[in-house]
């Protein structure tokens, strides 16, 4: 099911860690993720998703990974930023919003 979807999360990776690269890597950071997610109209509802929803599943994206030259903290690199987008689809349609049967479905 993510398969297909990977090719438009490659490019929205590519062009949103563009805008504030680290010194010689591109990732995303807080600040810019947090502006990215504001943007969609409708998702951080204050009801089924807040801004501490994404925060924590943020901070949860980056505990699961070894920080090296190549993967930053508190940063998000390229397959973070899948992850992190499973993440809330979960958080919001499985856990909070209870829409979904599960993961499969939220995403």
């Amino acid at each position: 099911m993510l398969k297909k979807s990977y090719p438009k999360f490659r490019e929205s990776y590519k062009q949103i860690a563009g805008v504030d690269p680290q010194k010689d890597l591109v990732c995303i950071g807080v600040n810019t993720f947090s502006e990215v997610i504001a943007n969609l109209t409708g998702f951080i509802d204050g009801k089924f998703m807040k801004l501490s929803d994404l925060d924590l599943e943020f901070i949860s994206t980056n505990a699961n990974g070894k920080v090296s030259k190549r993967n930053p903290e508190r940063m998000l690199v390229r397959h973070n930023w899948m992850e992190i987008f499973v993440r809330l689809a979960i958080t919001r349609f499985v856990k909070n919003e209870k829409v979904a049967a599960g993961p499969v479905e939220a995403v």
